[in-house]
């Protein structure tokens, strides 16, 4: 009952924080798009829970202490809360006029997509409650597997949850907290803390630690994943794909306190997000997309090559839409939001750097030397086994058949995961070839982990592709009505 009660304290601080933020227009335009019920929730939902945890990182670094964390984010929690109904009973005294339509009656009227478990007139292969009682078992199921078990992996009790005990029971994320010794260089202190600073603080709402009380942080980063996945999809026979390639399949990644899986997750949301937000000009998608990309260099450090890598490639794309007469709208409000949503990790690099952390990292005044000895042998066994954890063969031969078959006309989203996918592939090999690390050991260690973000990444660029394959095979066999059956659609 206890662990329910943190666990629920967590979600509704971190979703207060979170609506805070969000602005009430993106909300109403995110509902009022031209997806399912369900589908639109899940996009708000997700967007303010991101929002919250990215807020909540920020007042981390920049107040420090965990009770002023707390009561900074309650306070901008309640006085937003008080604003926007002050300002819809003002709106309400002057008289707006007539009410604006309802979203599930806007297609009443000829417009866009009902709201109703049919589509265009064609039954749902399944009730849309069917998707998030799935979910939410599948939630279940991850909650008593992570909590039934102590912390007992190298890494999350090294470094990640290490760390969550030094901000504990330091009562806060502080310079004088021992970041700086030497003899902590082997847990990696220069790591980003949102995951850490969330499980100090599910710890510090209890008022102990053990452990199995800081892997509610894990809990809560599970339910984000989770709901951000199906809020990426554009149908529900993607969203099935995803929650079993990545979530089902990938299953033990989940429950140990590894970040790698949630760098994955939201490696793949921001991807797919970010590109439907350019390519399709679907507005409402590139809010969240963005808070997603943010999370990446919140997580780990690889994320900031990550998330370079990723708005290099969706840039690509928006640069060839603006030929075409696209985006220049959206790219003020993608610049501006980006600013916002990078800044904690800004203040991290800046914070780690004045206070002098340093950590075990690959790169130095050597780097280029020792890449440059690296042996051809050793290179070649790199490749093979990156590309091996990271399925990028098994799954970049699909898409290629199934750009045979589109006759190269495969999805914008499924080009730039290729293309994101192919470059961190690059990143990953060349920071195995540099490492200070002896190989054999480096690669064991951590290449099945640091490739999920390519096999995740790659694998929604196939269920994308897959996609669109049935969609043609459906159009080529004059049965349009088939493809909505097989593929409940929340597209523009």
């Amino acid at each position: 009952m206890t662990i329910a009660v943190d666990l629920a304290l967590l979600l509704g601080f971190l979703g207060m924080l979170g609506a805070a933020l969000v602005p009430r227009a993106w909300v109403a335009a995110a509902l009022a798009a031209p997806r399912s019920r369900g589908s639109a929730w899940c996009l708000v939902l997700f967007t303010v829970l991101t929002a919250g945890l990215l807020a909540n990182y920020f007042l981390l670094l920049v107040l420090g202490r965990l009770s002023w964390v707390a009561a900074t984010g309650v306070a901008l929690g309640f006085a937003s809360l008080a604003f926007r109904r002050l300002g819809a009973h003002g709106r309400g005294k002057a008289g707006a006029g007539p009410a604006s339509p309802r979203p599930d009656a806007i297609s009443a009227k000829g417009g866009d997509t009902p709201r109703s478990p049919r589509l265009n007139g064609v039954a749902a292969p399944w009730p849309e409650a069917v998707g998030w009682l799935a979910a939410a078992m599948l939630w279940g199921a991850l909650i008593i597997w992570t909590l039934a078990l102590p912390i007992t992996e190298w890494d999350p009790k090294s470094i990640w949850f290490f760390h969550a005990k030094i901000i504990y029971f330091a009562g806060g994320l502080f310079r004088d907290s021992g970041w700086t010794m030497p003899l902590l260089s082997f847990s990696q202190p220069d790591y980003p803390k949102l995951l850490p600073g969330l499980a100090a603080q599910a710890a510090w709402v209890l008022s102990y630690w053990n452990e199995y009380v800081p892997k509610l942080s894990l809990v809560v980063l599970q339910a984000v994943a989770l709901i951000g996945l199906l809020a990426a999809a554009t149908t529900r026979f993607v969203a099935l794909l995803l929650m079993a390639g990545i979530v089902v399949f990938n299953a033990p990644s989940f429950t140990p306190g590894y970040a790698d899986i949630f760098l994955a997750v939201h490696a793949c949301c921001a991807t797919v997000m970010l590109t439907g937000a350019v390519s399709d000009r679907r507005d409402e998608l590139l809010l969240p997309g963005l808070l997603s990309c943010a999370m990446l260099p919140a997580l780990k450090n690889e994320g900031i090559l990550l998330a370079l890598i990723i708005l290099a490639a969706v840039g690509c794309v928006a640069l060839q839409r603006r030929k075409r007469g696209g985006w220049s709208a959206m790219a003020p409000r993608a610049a501006a939001i980006a600013a916002i949503a990078f800044l904690p990790a800004v203040i991290w690099v800046v914070l780690r750097g004045s206070w002098d952390i340093h950590g075990q990292a690959a790169f130095g005044a050597d780097f280029w030397t020792r890449v440059q000895d690296r042996p051809a042998a050793e290179i070649a066994a790199i490749l093979a086994e990156v590309a091996k954890q990271g399925k990028m063969v098994s799954s970049t031969v699909i898409i290629a058949l199934a750009a045979l078959y589109l006759r190269r006309r495969l999805p914008a989203a499924t080009l730039v995961c290729l293309a994101v996918g192919a470059l961190y592939f690059s990143g990953l090999v060349l920071v195995y070839i540099g490492t200070p690390n002896p190989l054999v050991w480096h690669l064991s260690t951590s290449a099945s982990r640091t490739a999920l973000s390519i096999h995740a990444v790659l694998y929604a660029g196939l269920a994308i592709a897959l996609d669109a394959v049935l969609r043609a095979l459906s159009m080529e066999r004059g049965e349009p009505g088939n493809a909505s059956r097989v593929l409940t659609v929340n597209r523009p």
